[in-house]
Protein backbone atom coordinates (compact mmCIF):
# COMPACT_ATOMS: atom_id res chain seq x y z
CA UNK A 1 0.00 0.00 0.00
CA UNK A 2 1.09 3.62 -0.86
CA UNK A 3 1.62 5.23 2.45
CA UNK A 4 2.74 8.27 3.86
CA UNK A 5 5.45 8.79 6.55
CA UNK A 6 3.00 9.15 9.21
CA UNK A 7 0.98 5.83 7.90
CA UNK A 8 -1.71 7.96 6.07
CA UNK A 9 -2.54 6.81 1.76
CA UNK A 10 -0.94 9.27 0.24
CA UNK A 11 -3.46 11.51 -1.91
CA UNK A 12 -2.27 10.59 -5.20
CA UNK A 13 -4.46 7.51 -4.38
CA UNK A 14 -8.36 8.10 -4.45
CA UNK A 15 -9.94 5.03 -4.43
CA UNK A 16 -9.22 1.08 -3.56
CA UNK A 17 -8.14 0.26 -6.88
CA UNK A 18 -5.00 -2.13 -8.52
CA UNK A 19 -2.65 0.86 -7.49
CA UNK A 20 -3.48 0.98 -3.77
CA UNK A 21 -1.89 -2.08 -3.67
CA UNK A 22 -4.85 -2.98 -1.29
CA UNK A 23 -6.19 -6.38 -2.97
CA UNK A 24 -9.41 -6.87 -1.19
CA UNK A 25 -12.04 -4.62 -0.58
CA UNK A 26 -12.26 -1.65 1.80
CA UNK A 27 -14.22 0.15 3.55
CA UNK A 28 -16.21 3.10 2.97
CA UNK A 29 -14.34 6.75 3.68
CA UNK A 30 -10.54 5.70 3.93
CA UNK A 31 -10.63 8.04 1.09
CA UNK A 32 -11.48 11.19 2.01
CA UNK A 33 -9.46 12.80 -1.03
CA UNK A 34 -11.61 11.00 -3.83
CA UNK A 35 -15.15 12.56 -2.00
CA UNK A 36 -17.34 13.90 -4.43
CA UNK A 37 -18.66 17.77 -3.51
CA UNK A 38 -21.62 16.44 -2.33
CA UNK A 39 -20.05 14.53 0.26
CA UNK A 40 -20.35 10.83 -1.62
CA UNK A 41 -17.32 8.85 -0.80
CA UNK A 42 -15.94 5.87 -2.71
CA UNK A 43 -17.74 6.18 -5.75
CA UNK A 44 -15.36 4.68 -7.84
CA UNK A 45 -13.04 1.92 -7.17
CA UNK A 46 -13.40 -1.23 -4.68
CA UNK A 47 -16.72 -2.75 -6.72
CA UNK A 48 -17.87 -2.43 -10.06
CA UNK A 49 -21.35 -0.51 -8.78
CA UNK A 50 -24.65 -2.31 -10.14
CA UNK A 51 -26.78 0.15 -11.55
CA UNK A 52 -30.87 -0.36 -12.39
CA UNK A 53 -29.90 1.29 -15.57
CA UNK A 54 -30.48 -1.24 -18.55
CA UNK A 55 -27.53 -1.15 -20.98
CA UNK A 56 -28.47 1.06 -23.64
CA UNK A 57 -26.71 3.02 -26.16
CA UNK A 58 -26.18 6.73 -25.60
CA UNK A 59 -27.45 9.33 -26.53
CA UNK A 60 -30.99 8.62 -25.59
CA UNK A 61 -33.85 8.70 -28.26
CA UNK A 62 -36.17 11.12 -27.34
CA UNK A 63 -36.73 12.16 -23.37
CA UNK A 64 -36.15 9.61 -20.82
CA UNK A 65 -38.42 9.42 -17.61
CA UNK A 66 -35.92 8.34 -15.39
CA UNK A 67 -39.22 6.63 -13.15
CA UNK A 68 -40.42 4.91 -15.75
CA UNK A 69 -36.80 3.53 -17.39
CA UNK A 70 -36.22 2.28 -13.35
CA UNK A 71 -38.93 1.07 -12.12
CA UNK A 72 -42.48 0.43 -14.35
CA UNK A 73 -40.67 -1.56 -16.75
CA UNK A 74 -39.13 -3.83 -14.55
CA UNK A 75 -36.68 -5.90 -16.28
CA UNK A 76 -36.31 -4.21 -19.90
CA UNK A 77 -32.91 -5.46 -20.99
CA UNK A 78 -30.65 -8.73 -20.35
CA UNK A 79 -27.62 -6.56 -19.50
CA UNK A 80 -27.40 -3.89 -16.69
CA UNK A 81 -24.48 -0.98 -16.32
CA UNK A 82 -22.26 -1.48 -13.42
CA UNK A 83 -19.75 1.78 -12.82
CA UNK A 84 -16.75 2.49 -11.29
CA UNK A 85 -14.93 0.25 -11.47
CA UNK A 86 -13.10 -2.12 -8.87
CA UNK A 87 -9.86 -2.84 -6.95
CA UNK A 88 -8.83 -5.09 -9.67
CA UNK A 89 -8.52 -2.36 -12.02
CA UNK A 90 -6.10 0.40 -13.39
CA UNK A 91 -7.26 3.83 -12.59
CA UNK A 92 -8.56 4.53 -15.62
CA UNK A 93 -11.63 2.82 -15.32
CA UNK A 94 -12.29 4.07 -11.17
CA UNK A 95 -14.98 6.84 -12.43
CA UNK A 96 -18.55 6.95 -12.42
CA UNK A 97 -18.86 7.82 -16.28
CA UNK A 98 -16.79 4.35 -16.94
CA UNK A 99 -20.00 2.25 -17.56
CA UNK A 100 -19.67 -1.99 -18.32
CA UNK A 101 -22.46 -4.19 -18.65
CA UNK A 102 -23.49 -7.70 -17.78
CA UNK A 103 -26.30 -9.86 -17.50
CA UNK A 104 -27.62 -9.60 -13.62
CA UNK A 105 -27.18 -13.61 -13.53
CA UNK A 106 -23.60 -12.96 -13.48
CA UNK A 107 -21.39 -12.46 -10.40
CA UNK A 108 -18.07 -11.72 -9.23
CA UNK A 109 -16.18 -10.92 -6.44
CA UNK A 110 -15.57 -7.59 -8.89
CA UNK A 111 -19.51 -6.40 -8.68
CA UNK A 112 -21.44 -4.91 -5.80
CA UNK A 113 -24.39 -2.53 -5.08
CA UNK A 114 -25.17 0.61 -2.87
CA UNK A 115 -27.80 1.27 -1.42
CA UNK A 116 -29.55 4.55 -2.82
CA UNK A 117 -33.27 6.03 -3.63
CA UNK A 118 -34.30 7.62 -6.06
CA UNK A 119 -36.11 10.82 -5.04
CA UNK A 120 -38.62 12.47 -7.41
CA UNK A 121 -39.08 16.28 -7.47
Amino acid sequence: MTETPTGGIIASIRANTKESGIGGTSVVGIFPHGAVACGAQDMAGNVWEWCSTPSVRYPFKGEVDAETLYTANKRVSDTYVLRGGSRNDNRAYARCAFRYANSPDGDSVFYGFRLARLFSS
